[in-house]
């Protein structure tokens, strides 16, 4: 009798677990305005990656005082009034919160 519960439990089993539908894989969705970035190796990856996760830190804490610069164009290495205005501009007192200057530095 047990061998006979046994062997019914088990295709019952068997039967229920082929039945079930195959799913397809589940690929992640791509967030709203993404944009595909070619990367040349891994450590651009990497970097990328990295720079990415620091980005989305610094934008969920609203208590902190954060300066972006974007020093594209700006050649504070050889240019002393350029890095006198980038020095003049970390030094400025600043509300909590996120603040960006783009392009020539001139806030």
């Amino acid at each position: 009798m047990k061998k006979l519960f046994l062997f019914f439990s088990l295709a019952s089993l068997t039967f229920c677990i082929n039945a079930q539908a195959k799913k397809k894989p589940v690929t992640a969705a791509k967030p709203a305005g993404a944009t595909a970035v070619a990367m040349k190796n891994a450590d651009d990856s990497v970097s990328y990656a990295i720079g990415v996760r620091v980005a989305d830190f610094f934008k969920q804490q609203n208590n902190l005082r954060i300066l972006v610069i974007d020093t594209n164009d700006v050649d504070f290495v050889n240019n002393e009034s350029e890095y006198n205005s980038i020095l003049d501009l970390i030094n400025r007192d600043y509300a909590p919160g996120i603040h960006r200057v783009f392009s020539k530095v001139n806030a």
